[in-house]
């Protein structure tokens, strides 16, 4: 794809990355534009990608796991996603504007952290200790 991308640090612990594309431009907003028929789309391990990335952006690990966002629809597809490959229980509540989902079974955050590759995980993997023995 021949991409030009600069690395620059943010802050303690974060790294951005710029590119100039307009390929991925595109692809980003239609992602933005509905991003339930994009996760639909992807494979079980595209699937399993997008919910580390999404986890890494708004999710939060304190006593559990908790994944935030303002669209319902996507977290009840990752809610389902999730119970029917890792028999995990996603609790989905509102919180405001937001919508939540918590896992907090010990036994469904360590199969959730086994199967995803999220960055938030390995920053905060004394507390996942903690909490899931993970």
């Amino acid at each position: 794809m021949g991409l030009k991308v600069h690395f620059y640090s943010h802050g303690i612990n974060k790294i951005r990355a710029l590119v100039y594309s307009k390929e991925i431009y595109n692809e980003f907003r239609e992602l933005k534009k509905n991003p339930v028929l994009c996760f639909e789309k992807l494979s079980k391990k595209g699937k399993f990608e997008f919910i580390s990335g999404f986890f890494d952006a708004e999710g939060t690990v304190t006593d559990r796991l908790v994944l935030y966002n303002g669209d319902l629809e996507i977290i009840n597809k990752i809610k389902e996603f999730i119970a029917k490959e890792l028999n995990v229980v996603g609790n989905v509540y509102r919180y405001g504007k937001i919508y939540g989902m918590q896992i907090y079974k010990r036994d469904h955050i360590k199969k959730f952290v086994k199967n995803t590759d999220c960055v938030k995980f390995s920053v905060r993997s004394s507390q996942l200790k903690n909490i899931g023995g993970c």
